[in-house]
């Protein structure tokens, strides 16, 4: 029987205060544990601890009634790895539809360029935020997006979530009944169905019903299933990451709430909207090799035969590494990914690059 040995296993993460990534290794030998970061790229993490100080006082400055502005923000927490990717989009949607302005920024951003962040606030049309997560953060985006009509807010803190807002649906606390923050209650007996009630497993069971949720949907009459819908596709897109799906979930925010030229504006506007594509879906998680003939494999084991067969060097001594990696790292095509699988295998390594979609990673399993 060939014996097959995994002597570490390394996490790979990215860190919402440094520009750099994180190797975990988790092993037996203490002094394997290293921790990286690019010093050239890296800020002090008290300027992004210490968001500027919000006060009851300080409420959000109104855009003038007579400008109508078509502005989409889009706020990510944890996403400075994709930063560079969500601008290009954005550029490419501002040439598309030049009656849309799309400005991107970070969660960094709210603590060093808060000025440029409120101001970009004050003329949008739409807000788009995820993973903001930080207490004084959300409070001070919190006092300035109540007056943006459309509100995309995911996986962030609940009293920011509760901000949500896309026509006729919305998470607001003391709504329509007085409900509590949180999902509707249709969509709570929905989740209900596809998770196993643990909190662990609540993302997996929102991925299910994200896949299927649309489709559900469209047989439910009125307004309020609609504006649903629009909300669970934007956020389809947005789950599955890449360059392509961004894009369309921008253009799916413009077609469903109309962001098109007016008034003096309007000459000079795209002669014929521009429509998202179909979503481009990516596993949740699976295995990873820049080599691969195929994009991804599902199982560890199909992937130890394919390394083994085309890669002679390896023998059942050659030690056997994990690696855990982001699934948004892997989808977006972060380069530290392959140069630390070609830098293993010079060293007489093999890897096995595993990616998650992050806290279901208690699912996932190398044999």
């Amino acid at each position: 029987m060939m014996r097959t040995s995994v002597v570490a296993l390394i996490l790979c993460w990215w860190t919402s205060w440094s520009d750099g990534f994180v190797f975990l290794p988790r092993c037996r030998t203490p002094s394997l544990h290293v921790r990286h970061r690019n010093p050239s790229t890296h800020r002090a993490a008290t300027q992004l601890d210490r968001p500027p100080t919000v006060t009851p006082t300080d409420p959000p400055k109104r855009p003038q009634q007579e400008q109508q502005q078509q502005g989409i923000v889009l706020i990510t927490g944890f996403e400075n790895f994709n930063i560079n990717l969500y601008r290009k989009v954005a550029s490419m949607v501002n040439a598309a539809v030049p009656s849309v302005h799309v400005s991107v920024f970070t969660d960094a951003d709210i603590a060093e360029q808060p000025a440029v962040v409120e101001a970009a606030l004050q003329g949008a049309s739409v807000v788009f935020c995820s993973l903001i997560v930080d207490y004084l953060q959300v409070q001070w985006v919190r006092q300035r997006i109540g007056h943006v009509p459309v509100r995309f807010v995911f996986e962030s803190a609940l009293e920011l979530m509760s901000e949500t807002k896309v026509g006729a649906f919305e998470m607001k606390a003391g709504g329509s009944g007085g409900q509590a923050a949180g999902p509707p209650a249709p969509v709570k007996a929905l989740l209900k169905q596809f998770g196993s009630g643990r909190e662990e497993d609540r993302m997996t069971g929102y991925i299910k019903f994200l896949k299927i949720g649309p489709k559900l949907l469209k047989f439910v009459p009125g307004d309020r299933a609609k504006d649903l819908k629009t909300w669970l596709t934007v956020y389809s897109y947005w789950s599955e990451g890449a360059q392509t799906n961004v894009e369309s979930m921008l253009y799916t925010i413009i077609d469903a709430f109309g962001l098109r030229a007016v008034g003096p504006s309007a000459s000079s506007a795209a002669a014929a909207p521009v429509l998202p594509a179909a979503l481009v879906e990516f596993p949740q998680q699976g295995l990873f090799h820049p080599d691969l003939p195929s994009t991804y494999l599902s199982s560890p084991r199909e992937y130890c035969a394919w390394y083994e067969a085309s890669h002679p060097w390896v023998t059942a001594d050659t030690p056997r590494v994990g690696i855990l990696l982001y699934r948004k790292h892997v989808i977006t095509e972060q380069g530290y990914i392959p140069n630390m699988i070609k830098l293993m295998e010079s060293n007489g390594i093999m890897p096995i690059p595993m990616f998650i979609n992050g806290v279901e990673g208690h699912l996932s399993l190398f044999f």
